[in-house]
């Protein structure tokens, strides 16, 4: 398969996130600036995490959260001021400690793929600032969706240089 999956297999997935693009994120070429990508799709997985109990009162509480460990990010057509883009996120894996995201930015106004961007992350114990397992029902909870998306038709175009045991 492409690293670029069709749209309809996109819309498969939960969305994430949604944002109309402001002027301040353009930058010199007219377009969105590689930097909001990143915010944005951060945005994205904020707000999956807090949907699986990873949310600001956890993190607050048990002194835990995560960190991304490797990022990778393509871009497929521009985005620009104005346009409304979606975000979609599929869990590609989780072992419990670390978990492998793919997200795919889809700009609604000329309703092409925009980019994807596929991160590991590790869940950690914010005090000692090294990995730490996830509470159960986390870690069950990203299970299933991850079961979830793997039963979905298509395969996720991952990097192949990522992933939750590597």
């Amino acid at each position: 398969m492409s690293r670029r999956p069709p749209l309809e297999n996109v819309y498969q997935l939960p969305l994430s996130y949604r944002a109309t693009i402001p002027e301040d994120y353009l930058d010199e070429m007219g377009h969105m600036n590689v930097m909001w990508y990143t915010h944005l799709y951060g945005l994205a997985i904020r707000d999956l995490l807090a949907g699986l109990g990873l949310d600001r009162a956890y993190i607050e509480r048990e002194q835990h959260g995560t960190f991304a460990l490797e990022k990778h990010l393509r871009y497929f057509a521009e985005v620009r001021v104005g346009q409304q883009v979606s975000v979609y996120t599929r869990v590609v894996g989780c072992n419990g400690v670390r978990y492998h995201l793919l997200q795919f930015m889809v700009n609604d106004t000329t309703e092409q793929l925009a980019s994807s961007m596929e991160t590991v992350s590790a869940h950690v114990n914010l005090t000692e600032r090294r990995s730490a397992p996830m509470p159960p029902e986390i870690a069950s909870a990203f299970a299933e969706m991850a079961a979830q998306h793997d039963q979905l038709s298509w395969q996720p175009p991952v990097c192949g240089v990522m992933g939750v045991d590597k």
